[in-house]
């Protein structure tokens, strides 16, 4: 079945100029990876372990 194409410019939505969705999305990127971390060193899972230390790391770099 095919769907009519119409003109989606009525239903974007503006966003404000706050980053408070992004400081929210990263500070929950580095509480994730620090669970990660504890739980990839209970584990002894290493894949574990470097996605926490990746997570964390470009956490730090959004914050710096």
């Amino acid at each position: 079945m095919r769907y009519k194409i119409e003109d989606a410019s009525g239903i974007l939505i503006p966003v404000s100029n706050s980053d408070s969705a992004m400081i929210v999305a990263v500070t929950l990127g580095s509480v994730i990876g620090l669970i990660c971390i504890y739980l990839g060193w209970k584990g002894s899972q290493l894949w574990l372990k470097v996605w926490g230390v990746g997570l964390v790391l470009t956490s730090l770099v959004y914050f710096l």
